[in-house]
């Protein structure tokens, strides 16, 4: 750990493209990242931000077809249980609690020159009735979460004064 060798930063690479980028499972590094991989390790300039874009979009499309599907059963058809729903993309998980308030964990407080995204950091929560929560999501949905203050965090200038 730590050598600095270019095994080392490949290997980083290829754990960081599997769990951020192209996201299948966080315990699993897949071959089709080996190539940006090895670009990457050479300095070759590679556009990201489309191939994460496409999981978290690939992950609301599925989380859709999940809440369409929850709403076409009935109760006991699905079971207390519901559906199980997994995401992949890191950012959607940090989207959907910061807009579901039912949904969140409690978030840690952000410490001085930290991200927003601090609040989330090893954050988990199970929540037995997601149906229940989305039923009632139009009472509880916050529309601009980014756009309210919070503890050791700066708004940015482009959030206009009437939002706060």
């Amino acid at each position: 750990m730590n050598s600095g060798s270019d095994i080392e930063h490949e290997a980083f690479l290829a754990l960081w493209l599997s769990r951020f980028v192209f996201p299948i499972s966080y315990s699993i590094v897949t071959q089709s990242v080996f190539p940006t991989e090895i670009h990457l390790a050479r300095g070759t300039k590679i556009a990201l931000a489309p191939a994460i874009l496409a999981s978290i979009y690939r992950d609301l499309s599925f989380l859709k077809e999940k809440i369409v599907a929850l709403t076409e059963f009935d109760k006991s058809e699905v079971g207390d249980g519901g559906l199980a729903v997994t995401i992949w993309s890191q950012f959607q998980l940090i989207q959907i609690w910061e807009r579901f308030i039912e949904l969140r964990p409690n978030p840690n407080l952000i410490k001085i020159g930290e991200t927003r995204f601090a609040r989330w950091h090893k954050m988990m929560m199970i929540v037995d009735n997601v149906r229940r929560v989305l039923d009632s999501a139009k009472e509880n949905f916050d529309w601009r979460p980014y756009a309210k203050a919070l503890r050791n965090w700066n708004l940015p200038e482009f959030y206009a004064e009437k939002e706060m």
